[in-house]
């Protein structure tokens, strides 16, 4: 128990556990969380080993634009989409054009 608790449901954090953001948070994490997000010779499988977790959209496309703009290099932006075009004329067969794992 820590003596400047005050409340019993509260959870102290040890100080050796917390990252001091300053001005920029979301680059603090990022810095912590992927430290060698800037080697340009870094592992494809890098990214998969960390991940972050975030309820909102728009703090998702912070972090990657913060990331993205910290990756050395040429960079390619690939626009993706979550439905498919359907150019079938018979409307009953358009959701079979394509399976669900093309468009996921």
């Amino acid at each position: 128990m820590f003596p400047d608790d005050y409340d019993a449901s509260m959870i102290k954090i040890p100080q050796d556990l917390l990252l001091e953001t300053g001005s920029h948070p979301i680059l603090a994490i990022v810095s912590a969380l992927y430290p060698y997000v800037r080697d340009i010779n870094i592992n494809p499988c890098y990214f998969r080993e960390r991940e972050m977790l975030t309820p909102r959209n728009i703090t998702v496309s912070e972090i990657n634009d913060c990331i993205f703009n910290m990756l050395p290099g040429m960079k390619q932006i690939y626009l993706s989409t979550d439905n498919v075009c359907k150019v079938s004329r018979d409307d009953n067969k358009a959701d079979i054009l394509y399976p669900v794992e093309f468009i996921s």
